[in-house]
């Protein structure tokens, strides 16, 4: 296994991030740590982890481009961080789905998402898709601030067969 850290700050923040190759052949993960969202210091500030499956493509886009998409986002230049979050990540799935070509093993392709958006405000805003969850450290405990989006879960099964997928041994399309 590959191990690879790395860190980064700005006067109000430091973070943190590690990531370990594990026993798949390649990486498939992605994170995204912007400390200046809106191009000047002490701006919103945008983390986001991406646990990538099949291959690496759709997890290094999203790292690349869902913080670029939550800044086109109309909502986000007038405060909706709520509903920016979710159009960008509605937007970024469009993106893909318009602009690559699948093929072969590469049909699977596919990512997990979780973001946070710190706000000049002070305020924390989540956003996720898949199993990937957001938690807080309050006192000591974690605390969720997401809840994870499981075909094992009935409503989640049902939005999946609903938008033409299927769940299979307890994964989406089987996978």
């Amino acid at each position: 296994t590959k191990k690879k850290t790395g860190s980064g700050g700005n006067d109000c923040y430091l973070y943190a991030v590690t990531e370990m190759h594990g026993w798949r052949i390649d990486m498939e993960d992605a994170h995204a740590a912007v400390l200046d969202l809106d191009g000047e210091p002490n701006s919103n500030i945008f983390f986001a982890v991406y646990d990538g499956h099949g291959d690496d493509r759709v997890s290094k886009y999203a790292g690349e481009n869902l913080h670029k998409r939550l800044l086109s986002e109309d909502d986000y230049h007038e405060r909706n961080y709520d509903t920016a979050l979710k159009k960008a990540f509605l937007g970024t799935d469009e993106d893909l789905l318009a602009g690559m070509h699948f093929s072969g093993e590469s049909e699977t392709s596919g990512t997990t998402a979780v973001a946070a958006l710190l706000t000049t405000d002070n305020k924390i805003y989540v956003a996720n898709a898949g199993d990937s969850r957001s938690v807080i450290d309050i006192k000591g405990e974690a605390k969720p601030l997401s809840f994870d989006h499981k075909p094992t879960n009935e409503p989640e099964r049902a939005r999946i067969c609903a938008a033409g997928g299927s769940v299979e041994s307890g994964r989406v399309d089987g996978n």
